[in-house]
């Protein structure tokens, strides 16, 4: 054989190899890379839903600090939220919802509050709170029926939950049904805390007062 020839293809082979290395440690960069980010993103969306916890928490209450802060936080846990949902994180969507829901009411966005609030009833429809926070936001933004639908529900999943006792009977004297507000007050009476027993008992003598006023005229 030629001695170039030999040389070519000698040369030929350590190619070949080389581009097949090549190639293969180029899959294997390409799926170690796919993999890292396909875990970074779930890395980054639970670690945002986790250190917004505390911070939710404080700005549930403040309006002031939550109008700067919430809708920037909002966003953050929205963009996690499909890395989530397709590693089917549950425990981690769920507080997702309740946070991004908590930061929704802080600044006064009820319609969107009421909406995360639904969503975190899917996953636990049998726990009054979330029942009455959908009320809260419901009621909030103006649309007592509906309110008064989810107050009566989170009343009959916990009878001694007094926020949802007093907010069905404030609903149901805001809608004028007086009869159906009196007996919510009074049941709200028996289980209200002792700092909130006064003013309750003083919503109901002013509403069976009225009535009785009407019924008289």
């Amino acid at each position: 054989m030629d001695i170039k020839l030999a040389y070519d293809l000698h040369h030929m082979k350590i190619n070949s190899k080389l581009k097949i290395i090549i190639i293969l440690v180029g899959a294997i960069i390409v799926f170690f890379a796919f993999t890292f980010s396909q875990k970074w993103g779930v890395t980054v969306a639970e670690k945002n839903t986790n250190d917004y916890k505390a911070k939710v928490k404080k700005l549930k209450n403040n309006y002031f600090q939550a109008s700067k802060e919430c809708p920037a936080i909002i966003q953050a846990l929205k963009d996690g939220l499909p890395e989530l949902e397709k590693n089917k994180l549950e425990a981690k969507i769920y507080l997702n919802f309740k946070l991004i829901a908590d930061c929704e009411f802080a600044i006064k966005n009820y319609a969107e509050a009421a909406n995360y609030y639904e969503k975190m009833i899917t996953f636990q429809p049998n726990v009054s709170r979330w029942h009455l926070a959908y009320a809260q936001s419901v009621a909030a933004s103006g649309d007592y029926g509906e309110a008064l639908r989810s107050a009566h529900l989170a009343v009959q999943l916990e009878r001694n939950n007094f926020d949802a006792a007093i907010l069905e009977a404030r609903l149901l004297a805001k809608l004028k049904n007086t009869i159906g507000a009196i007996e919510a007050y009074q049941n709200a009476v028996k289980i209200a805390p002792f700092k909130e027993s006064k003013n309750v008992e003083l919503e109901l003598k002013r509403l069976v007062d009225a009535h009785n006023q009407q019924s008289d005229g």
